[in-house]
C-alpha cells in the first residue's frame, strides 16, 4: 500500500490522505528524494526499483532523524523489505548517494527555515511599538511555531491533490520524456 508517489511527467508529489503529520513529513521527504535522485533529468544509472526505494527511504530516515523525527519503526522494515536478497556491497554502494542527498536536503531545509524565521521576526518587530519591543527574540519558540505551521501547510497543500489508496498505482513503466531542467534546490 503506497503512501505517496512522485509523478515525473507532471512533476508533482501526491501523498495519501489520513496519515499522521510525522508520516506526511516522512513520505514527502521520501518522494522528494525520488524526485531528486530518480527523475527523468538524472543520468540513467540502471538502478532497480528496489535500489531506488532503499535510497529514497534511507534519505527520508536520515533527514527525519536530523530533525528529531523518529521514523525507525517504519523505515527499518521498509528498507529491509526492499533490500531483501541484496548483498551488503550493493547496499553500501548507495551510501554515498544517500549521504549526499540527505545533506543537500538538510541544508536546503535549514536555509528555508532560517529565511522564514528572519522574515517572521521582522514582521513581528514591525508590528510591535518601539516602546514594547523585546531586547531579544526567543528563536527556539519561533522555530518550533514555524515548523509546526510548515507541517500543517504541507499537510493542507498535499490534501488538495491527494488520492485514496485505491487510486495509488504502483509504478508500471518508465516513460521517456525530456523535461526542461529546473535546477532549483528544495527550499
Amino acid at each position: 500500500e503506497g503512501k505517496g508517489y512522485y509523478d515525473r511527467l507532471e512533476e508533482k508529489i501526491v501523498i495519501k490522505e489520513g496519515m499522521s503529520e510525522v508520516q506526511n513529513v516522512k513520505t514527502l521527504i521520501h518522494e522528494i528524494a525520488h524526485a531528486k535522485l530518480h527523475s527523468e533529468m538524472q543520468p540513467k544509472d540502471e538502478k532497480t526499483r528496489n535500489s531506488k526505494e532503499v535510497e529514497a527511504e534511507s534519505v527520508a530516515y536520515t533527514v527525519c532523524q536530523h530533525y528529531g523525527i523518529d521514523t525507525s519503526d517504519y523505515s527499518f522494515s521498509y528498507v529491509a523489505g526492499w533490500s531483501e536478497g541484496k548483498e551488503m556491497p550493493e547496499l553500501k554502494a548507495s551510501l554515498d548517494t544517500i549521504r549526499r542527498a540527505a545533506s543537500e536536503m538538510i541544508t536546503a531545509i535549514d536555509e528555508k527555515v532560517e529565511a522564514l524565521v528572519a522574515q517572521k521576526t521582522q514582521e513581528q518587530i514591525a508590528e510591535v511599538p518601539d516602546s514594547a519591543k523585546p531586547d531579544a527574540v526567543d528563536r527556539k519558540e519561533e522555530l518550533a511555531e514555524l515548523l509546526k505551521a510548515t507541517v500543517a501547510k504541507v499537510s493542507a497543500d498535499t490534501k488538495k491533490e491527494e488520492k485514496t489508496v485505491g487510486e495509488l498505482k504502483p509504478e508500471k513503466k518508465t516513460v521517456e520524456k525530456k523535461v526542461p531542467s529546473k535546477k532549483k534546490s528544495v527550499k
